[in-house]
């Protein structure tokens, strides 16, 4: 019976008897390889969720430009601060 799709799996339920239960784990063992054989030979696989990493930079958008305006200025304002500090504490003649 299916008993729900995932998106990477489809989950079966599969009902089976014993007629001794101390015989459940050897029954299940027996069951589980039986269908994991069927599915190697039928060619049948179990996909598995996988993660892409794309190494790329992230394209620029309309406002990188004005991003990089601001830290330029930025860099020409500390810049013209350092210049201003060291003019004020020069000796003057």
């Amino acid at each position: 019976m299916v008993n729900e799709l995932d998106d990477f799996t489809k989950n079966f339920r599969l009902f089976a008897w014993v007629e001794n239960y101390n015989e459940e784990y050897i029954a299940r063992d027996w069951l589980l390889k039986a269908i994991d054989e069927n599915f190697s030979r039928e060619g049948i696989t179990i996909s598995y969720p996988t993660e892409v990493e794309i190494d790329q930079e992230p394209a620029k958008s309309k406002d990188s430009g004005k991003a990089d305006r601001q830290e330029k200025a930025r860099e020409k304002m500390h810049l013209e601060d350092k210049r201003f500090l060291a003019e004020r504490e020069a000796p003057s003649d």
